[in-house]
């Protein structure tokens, strides 16, 4: 608690009602106390409570003079209204004479005097009154306590007639206390300080006596003041001021034997308690051990919450502000009031005002204090903390409330009020969750398009969303996405289309003629039955039979011109006319003569005949001769046709013919040329408003998911507003997944950044419907994004899967740690003394060629909960195994003396310090059958060197582990060398495996070896990433940000190590060039959907060693800006 106000006045005092405002204080003077002036005067006074104002001074409202001091005052809403029409309640003081004034707060504001403010008086006690109190219910009630045990209870309806609960009881003795109980409008309860009689009576005004007497069990409380439990009827505390015991004690008036708790805490009298109207849990105390302790007394034992900071003089009087609970005022001896906020905070310490300087000087004199000795006194006020309460008040705390939270979840919770009979207990508050779905329609498409996904039945589902099209758009787009999985989907494209071969041929039947087209048919059958009929099973080669086949039309060449002799060949032989001159050229073999002269009469059929037998290079400029001078429409096509030449008829159709473009490239190009050129028919189509809709039918035949993704934001029919809703997004996934089952396999397609959003946003939308696995199925693994990867951690950990993780990682610690503290024989350890006998030298096998090693799918390697995984070397990484190569061998039962085999022995891995290594050790799971061969000529006990032309031995399902500690065997650092392909699954709980680690940075050994120079071609590599790196190593000033770009630079090593050996993928080279290309254009964003690309689409082994290092480098240069 903090101070936040004070008056200076000797006096007992009352807070405004809760229902007045603003918050008012009223004050009168005490009787039988004096001040520090030893005034005899008295006064009724108002003070403002504004806690906007900084200063911690009250400011006055209002102040009259008295004639009398009082005991007692409280101020009720009761409903009285002044002369002025306005009602702030009455004030009612008990004085010393047994006098009873009640004065109206209006008339104080106006500073009248005091007969005009009063406006009633009772003298009905014959003593001090001491105890009054307003019955919460009836305002227009109060009740007052004085000497010889008289309790009045007075009706400000009838003030001259007051009323008696009951009979006085014995023995007579000053009421030091009344108060209404807070739940039952009749029940009163009184309490007096004598130890000889009852401590508390509790009255029944329907019965008009007592109905229990409350007597301490020990017989020495004297009761200064009682408190009835806010929600409880039937509880109340209990105050003693005996100095022999200072305690608090809780009654139930069911069981009045004995209290249910006692709060004993204070080491003198306790004075004065106060229960928090708005929080049973809060109680406060002050006595004469000048301490304030705020009691928690429903808890057992009861709990001290917060002790307030010791006053000089004794406090007698805590009070709670009835409109605002968290201020709390304290009335003490020393002549303050002062009022605290329980809310904590901070204030600072006290310095003497100016008043109360002026009033020193005036008492002793300005020059009092000239000859007095210096003493230190701080210049300035020091900040001091208070600390808050150990629990939250019950007007803070929510008695109901709602959440939403991760996966659909709305958290409610609420907390029941226990029953007026019911004792107060801890609160238990019911925390409930459910599950909201709010989309139904999205969630149950979205689970027909899971069963589609997982049963394979594309075609079938693209045929159901094909018959519940709702537009012609969406008949076509699934139209094509059936066809793409079809056996044939280059034809069904073009019957799509309107490019049906059965109709064409039967149009140009229609069109030619039936007798034609029988001739046609005739001669056709005809040359196959003479190509059947010859006997070409006689002939060893192809060639061969066209021999026959020119035999045979000679024959019949011959046998015609016997059985119809024909006219006689006639060759022009002039000089001037153009037939015999290229008769001339054709008797020379000139043809290309004869040629140039048949296009110069404009012959082209006769130049054409002739480039054929001239040879395929005169026959092509014979072909674009003719193709220059056609005027016919469709020459274009035919040169295209001619000429394979289908991008240039992609580029200059006219965007009308998008069809007949298409369809041109579903019947003519291969599957790498098709899907370039759909992308760029796509391109052209997207760019013109009339026919951006066809776009999409270009995409989805080159099976471009990210241009379907980008061009299907600007063309679904739908309106702007709706486009973020669940059923629009939920049709663009459908395709989007439909889509990639279909391109499944397809190198270079990976998931762009447009693709990757929208995935994202369906998993969002999944998972706020508490769909978590098929959320976390639909995140794309390859994107990088921080938003994707946080979603994909929130997934995880909601499903339990990180939870798993790290319990399988801690049952790995412990079980290494239980593995190195162990003396079991293992294996790959050597007890000392123990001599393990020569085997048999197995046969070695060469190191194979890491070009013909398995590739291992990416997925199987990202995906640390895989159940299958294989563990692949490095490309480029080749482990030189030490000396002492250290192998372990298979135990035997009948070994028994020493063994320094491998040079490795306790004694000299205890002399060797450690020292640590970036190497990557390999522990086998199991023992290996056959021992390491010993080389012609060595004997046991000394270290083996590598045969040149030899394998390292590998052994059988290992698994990483971690650096050795200090004071491990150096020979056992490099122990195993990985092997290409081993099967490691997941009932090895021990396996740690990061997912990208990084590679062992070369040796020292490594680095004095000079290296080839890279090939010329991938010199702008090096170049442009060398010159990126020095520039960010210049403009940095973080030692981080330099680590990094370290980091990266050695990484690049690696890079440039693979592009000197030539084992990078072309696609990976291709997108290289294309990251070098945006660095030198500085535009590192596309640099980084670049590096994004080639990662998707790329082996995970192949580029890890260089990537991650490529793109810290772009980022750090996009955040500098270099």
């Amino acid at each position: 608690m903090v101070k936040v106000k004070q008056v200076n006045v000797t006096a007992n005092y009352a807070w405004s009602p809760a229902e007045l405002h603003p918050i008012q204080l009223a004050t009168a003077t005490a009787a039988q106390q004096l001040d520090a002036t030893f005034s005899t005067s008295a006064n009724l006074s108002l003070y403002s409570v504004d806690l906007a104002d900084s200063s911690k001074e009250l400011k006055l409202a209002g102040q009259v003079d008295i004639p009398t001091r009082f005991y007692k005052v409280i101020w009720g809403n009761t409903g009285y209204e002044s002369s002025t029409g306005e009602s702030k309640g009455l004030i009612v003081c008990g004085a010393d004479n047994g006098l009873i004034n009640i004065y109206d707060p209006t008339k104080l504001i106006d500073n009248t005097d005091s007969e005009a403010a009063l406006v009633n008086t009772n003298n009905k006690h014959t003593g001090p009154v001491k105890a009054l109190d307003f019955n919460p219910f009836q305002k227009n009630l109060y009740a007052s306590g004085a000497t010889d045990s008289e309790i009045f209870i007075w009706d400000l309806k009838n003030p001259s007639n007051p009323m008696t609960p009951g009979k006085k009881t014995e023995p007579l003795a000053s009421i030091s206390c009344v108060a209404w109980n807070r739940q039952v409008q009749h029940i009163l309860g009184s309490s007096t300080s004598v130890t000889s009689g009852p401590c508390c009576v509790v009255w029944d005004l329907r019965k008009n006596a007592p109905i229990i007497k409350v007597s301490d069990p020990s017989g020495r409380m004297q009761c200064s003041e009682i408190a009835w439990h806010p929600e409880v009827a039937t509880q109340l505390v209990l105050a003693s001021e005996d100095d022999r015991s200072p305690v608090v004690q809780l009654w139930d008036l069911r069981f009045a034997n004995s209290p249910l708790r006692a709060l004993e805490n204070h080491h003198r009298g306790v004075l004065s308690v106060a229960w928090c109207q708005q929080d049973p849990d809060l109680l406060l105390s002050c006595g004469k051990d000048n301490r304030v302790l705020c009691w928690n007394p429903n808890t057992t034992p009861p709990e001290i919450l917060y002790e307030m900071p010791s006053a000089a003089q004794w406090c007698f009087d805590v009070q709670w502000c009835p409109r605002n609970p968290a201020m709390v005022s304290m009335g003490s001896f020393d002549g303050h009031i002062s009022i605290h906020s329980m809310m904590g905070g901070s204030t600072y310490t006290e310095m003497p005002s100016k008043q109360q300087q002026d009033a020193l000087a005036e008492s002793f004199g300005g020059n009092a204090f000239a000859s007095a000795p210096d003493v230190h006194q701080p210049q300035s006020p020091k900040k001091v903390i208070s600390m808050p309460l150990k629990k939250p008040p019950k007007w803070i705390c929510k008695p109901c409330g709602s959440t939403f939270s991760f996966g659909g979840k709305l958290v409610t919770f609420e907390s029941t009020k226990p029953s007026n009979n019911e004792e107060q207990q801890v609160v238990r508050r019911t925390v409930t969750i459910h599950q909201v779905v709010t989309e139904n329609d999205f969630i149950t498409r979205s689970e027909e398009l899971q069963t589609a996904l997982s049963s394979t039945q594309y075609a079938d589902y693209c045929q159901k969303k094909l018959e519940s099209a709702g537009s012609v758009f969406e008949e076509d787009l699934w139209s094509f996405m059936k066809a793409k999985f079809e056996s044939e989907p280059r034809k069904q494209f073009l019957h799509l289309l309107g490019y049906d071969v059965n109709k064409i041929r039967a149009k140009i039947t229609s069109l030619i003629g039936a007798e034609e087209e029988e001739k046609l048919a005739t001669k056709m059958d005809d040359l196959s039955t003479s190509i059947d009929s010859a006997d070409t099973s006689q002939s060893g080669e192809g060639a061969e039979a066209f021999e026959l086949i020119a035999a045979n039309k000679s024959a019949e060449s011959i046998k015609s011109t016997t059985e119809s002799p024909m006219k006689p060949l006639v060759i022009p032989s002039g000089d001037t006319d153009p037939d015999s001159l290229i008769s001339q050229a054709l008797l020379v073999g000139d043809y290309e003569s004869a040629v140039n002269l048949c296009l110069r009469e404009n012959r082209m059929a006769d130049a054409i005949v002739l480039a054929i037998a001239g040879g395929p290079q005169l026959l092509e400029r014979t072909q674009k001769a003719y193709f220059s001078r056609c005027t016919s429409k469709i020459g274009r096509l035919m040169l295209a046709v001619a000429t394979k030449n289908w991008a240039e008829i992609v580029r200059s159709c006219d965007l009308g013919n998008w069809k007949e473009a298409l369809a041109t490239l579903l019947t003519y190009s291969n599957k790498e040329e098709m899907n370039a050129l759909c992308d760029e028919l796509g391109e052209r189509l997207e760019a013109n408003p009339e026919q951006k809709i066809h776009a999409c039918l270009c995409y989805v035949c080159s099976g471009n998911v990210e241009r379907l993704v980008r061009c299907w934001d600007s063309v679904a029919q739908v309106k702007d507003t709706e486009k973020a809703t669940p059923e629009a997004l939920q049709d663009l996934i459908e395709k989007v997944m439909v889509l990639r089952k279909a391109v499944e396999g397809m190198v270079g397609l990976g998931i762009g950044q447009a693709a990757a959003e929208k995935l994202s946003s369906y998993a969002s939308i999944l998972a706020s419907q508490g769909k978590l696995e098929a959320a976390l199925g639909y995140l794309p693994d390859s994107v990088e994004k921080p938003e994707i990867q946080l979603l994909r951690e929130r997934l995880r950990y909601a499903l339990g899967v990180q939870q798993q993780q790290q319990q399988s990682q801690q049952q790995n610690y412990q079980r290494q740690q239980y593995s190195r503290g162990t003396t079991q024989q293992q294996p790959g350890y050597r007890q000392p003394g123990y001599v393990e006998p020569v085997q048999p030298q197995p046969t070695f096998q060469p190191m194979q060629n890491q070009s013909q090693q398995p590739v291992v799918p990416d997925s199987a390697i990202n995906n640390p909960y895989s159940a299958n995984r294989r563990i692949q070397p490095k490309p480029g990484y080749t482990a030189s195994a030490p000396g002492n190569l250290y192998i372990p061998q298979q135990p035997t039962a009948t070994s028994g003396a020493p063994n320094t085999m491998n040079g490795y022995s306790p004694a000299m891995a205890s002399a060797q310090p450690f020292a640590p290594q970036n190497y990557n050790l390999m522990t086998p799971t199991q023992p290996i059958s056959a021992p390491a061969p010993l080389a012609p000529g060595m004997q046991p006990g000394f270290p083996q060197p590598m045969q040149p032309g030899m394998a390292p031995v590998s052994a059988p399902n290992y698994i990483m582990q971690p650096n050795g500690p200090p004071g491990a065997p150096v020979g056992a650092q490099a122990a195993f060398i990985e092997t290409p392909v081993q099967t490691v699954t997941e009932e090895n709980d021990n396996i740690c495996e990061p997912q990208a680690p990084a590679p062992s940075l070369p040796t020292s050994a490594a680095k004095d070896v000079p290296k080839a120079p890279i090939p010329q071609e991938h010199q702008i590599l090096h170049t442009h990433f060398d010159n990126l790196i020095k520039q960010c190593l210049a403009q940095a000033s973080n030692a981080q940000t330099k680590r990094k770009l370290e980091d990266c630079e050695r990484r690049m090593e690696f890079l440039y190590d693979k592009l000197r050996a030539n084992t990078l993928s072309p696609h990976i080279v291709t997108g290289l060039h294309q990251v070098a290309q945006f660095v030198s254009a500085h535009d590192y964003a596309s640099g980084l959907r670049q590096h994004t690309q080639i990662v998707s689409s790329s082996n995970f082994s192949e580029i890890s060693a260089f990537m991650p290092g490529l793109k810290s480098m772009l980022q750090i240069a996009s955040q500098m800006r270099v």
